[in-house]
């Protein structure tokens, strides 16, 4: 099972420059182990020269503007309900491996187990609050996927505005 960790919040000032970042200005952030722990800094668009090395992931967001209202995520019986419908649409199962993973990580699903399969996937074993069992098929999804699972998700699993929610992908450090 993947490490948890906690990822703080934009600090909404620029860690090469100091200065602060305005409402509906871009930015990226990186994440960086730190002590067996995880920092995150935060670049202004005009200061940032690529991730650093070491960095363990980064990505491109935006400040949201003053007026555009905070997105809060769908209660947890609705996210369920749409885990178990995207069961039988097998043409998404990328995008219910990430909605899966995104209810293990909310604790609305624990993993009970794991197994392979045929299709050379991994298998994770999952219950729910009430007990029942689900399995959830580790499909990675393809990156002309990405953007776009992203895209579905939020519009999903989110209501309001964009916040200040990725709007581009986390990248893995190479």
């Amino acid at each position: 099972m993947p490490a948890e960790f906690e990822v703080s919040a934009c600090s909404r000032r620029c860690e090469a420059t100091g200065s602060v970042l305005l409402s509906e200005q871009h930015y990226y952030s990186v994440l960086l182990s730190d002590g067996g722990g995880v920092v995150r800094r935060d670049y202004a668009e005009g200061a940032w020269d690529g991730p650093p090395a070491e960095c363990i992931g980064w990505w491109r967001s935006r400040l949201p503007a003053k007026s555009e209202p905070e997105k809060t995520l769908a209660p947890k019986d609705v996210l369920l309900g749409l885990f178990v419908a995207l069961a039988d649409e097998p043409e998404e199962a990328d995008l219910r491996c990430v909605l899966g993973l995104l209810l293990v990580r909310r604790k609305h699903l624990k993993q009970v187990g794991a197994r392979g399969d045929s299709s050379g996937y991994e298998v994770l074993c999952l219950e729910d609050p009430t007990g029942e069992k689900h399995e959830l098929a580790m499909v990675t999804p393809t990156t002309e996927r990405v953007g776009r699972i992203q895209e579905r998700l939020t519009d999903l699993v989110y209501s309001g505005g964009m916040g200040a929610a990725p709007t581009t992908p986390l990248r893995r450090a190479a």
